[in-house]
């Protein structure tokens, strides 16, 4: 198995014996041969070894890692049995003469570094001294049955006095999502923004399926340590969105559908489209595509200074092959993330990518908003705008985003088929059924109208008429 142990003369002395010429381990397990040979395994000899996850787990060795980290005085390690059939969990003991020195989350990153996944403890508690027995040694046994009543309950962080107002709308749906696949994995209704993957019953074992459903509801897979450096699952939205960078994918509503299943993009809105997603969910997965600049809003869409199209367009085609390396690639977009969805399915068409349903969620063609001057553009637009009571013409920012692509799209018409799905009610008073976009487009426009107003048409019940007609676009063009 190995030549000894690394620098331990006398525990290799302990473990590796020579009988017969030849030379043995002792691995601390009590057996019997029996008469045909065979040999029955009766337990352990001694519970300094446990075994985890396939790996045999050495306790000394856990327990000379935590008298190693700052502050802890002394330490122990109990390894519980949860039931029949299931691994020994790990608890730490760890005396301090603070209780402020004692920092679970500090301690076990620490761990992480030193010890195998599976040899660090799921959970720490602090001890002001060691329970002894009458003869003054350390009662293990009450230790154990301290570390039992405590994987049964135990203690959660509370940040109820956080502002959750002011966080960011991409982070608080981040936690929410998070905390569902951490109910799916573990199998615990009860897992809440604070709750400790490990003090839950995570395993190394769950952690890598974690690490799959995250990289399958996100389109990223975080290191392997993540978990264990972040335990909990606000810790793990901030790590993720501070390392989103330029921008990302969200996973919208799970689903029971396969890998090879539709996909749609939805884009400039971030969770405006969650209702939606829900009423794809057996058609397609449904993906919510933000940039860096949506996920520090405090609001769940974004009505920033006016940027280039083409630089717009590049940068969300980036986030979608994170996603899908291949296509076919299906987009949607309210009001001018429509526009956005056109542009950056014309940049995945000329990047040889193919682009199946293009929809437009209740958005006005360039010219046809480009006329629009009622009181209630105007309105609409200054508070988009953010121009308070300044000076303001609605010809501002309509000229700088639809005028732009009024001229970009009549030179190059869009080389496909879209689908317009107009709100039944609209602030723009009469407009043309397709809302002016087949002059846009060198394909098939089709249209459908959708009950509600225009941000009603992502509400229910208004958003199960606008699901179903986006699954028969969808599996219209999955057929072909």
């Amino acid at each position: 198995v190995a030549d000894g142990y690394w620098n331990k003369p006398e525990l290799t002395a302990e473990k590796f014996v020579e009988l017969e010429g030849r030379r043995w381990y002792r691995t601390g397990d009590k057996g019997r041969r029996l008469e045909d040979g065979r040999i029955e395994i009766l337990g352990r000899i001694d519970l300094s070894e446990v075994k985890i996850n396939g790996v045999r787990i050495n306790l000394p060795e856990i327990c000379e890692a935590l008298r190693a980290l700052n502050a802890v005085r002394d330490a122990w390690v109990s390894a519980v049995e949860p039931g029949a059939g299931r691994d020994p969990l790990l608890v730490g003991h760890c005396v301090t003469e603070n209780a402020g020195d004692f920092d679970a989350a500090l301690f076990r990153n620490k761990l992480v570094a030193r010890l195998p996944a599976a040899a660090v403890p799921r959970f720490l508690m602090r001890h002001e001294r060691f329970p002894l027995t009458a003869n003054g040694k350390l009662d293990a046994q009450s230790l154990a049955r301290d570390a039992a009543a405590f994987i049964k309950s135990p203690p959660l962080h509370s940040s109820n006095d956080e502002n959750v107002a002011a966080r960011p709308v991409y982070l608080q749906e981040l936690e929410a999502h998070l905390v569902d696949v951490w109910r799916d994995i573990l199998e615990n209704p009860d897992i809440d923004l604070d709750s400790d993957f490990f003090a839950h019953g995570g395993t190394s074992l769950l952690a890598v399926r974690l690490n799959s459903a995250i990289e399958k509801a996100f389109g990223v897979r975080p290191q392997l340590t993540a978990v264990f450096e972040a335990p909990t699952v606000r810790q793990l939205a901030l790590r993720m969105k501070s390392e989103a960078g330029e921008g990302g994918a969200v996973l919208l509503a799970q689903t029971d559908l396969d890998d090879t299943a539709p996909a749609l993009f939805a884009l400039h809105g971030l969770f405006v489209y969650r209702d939606l997603a829900n009423g794809l969910k057996d058609t397609a997965h449904t993906y919510g595509v933000f940039l860096e600049e949506e996920a520090q809003s405090q609001n769940s869409q974004t009505h920033d200074d006016v940027k280039d199209a083409e630089q717009l367009a590049a940068r969300y085609a980036e986030q979608i092959l994170r996603i899908r390396p291949q296509g076919p690639y299906h987009l949607a977009g309210l009001s001018r993330g429509g526009l956005i969805a056109l542009d950056t399915a014309k940049l995945l068409r000329e990047m040889g990518h193919e682009v199946g349903l293009v929809g437009l969620l209740d958005t006005n063609a360039p010219q046809t908003l480009w006329r629009a001057r009622i009181s209630n553009t105007k309105k609409m637009l200054r508070t988009l705008a953010g121009r308070g009571d300044k000076k303001f013409s609605g010809e501002d920012i309509t000229d700088a985003l639809y005028r732009d692509a009024h001229r970009r799209l009549a030179a190059s018409p869009y080389q496909g088929d879209v689908a317009v799905l107009r709100a039944e009610i609209s602030d723009f008073g009469a407009r043309r059924d397709d809302l002016g976009w087949s002059g846009y487009i060198d394909g098939n426009v089709s249209v459908a109208e959708i009950p509600g107003d225009h941000l009603g048409i992502l509400k229910p019940p208004n958003v199960e008429k606008l699901a179903a007609h986006l699954s028969a676009y969808i599996a219209k063009l999955s057929a072909q």
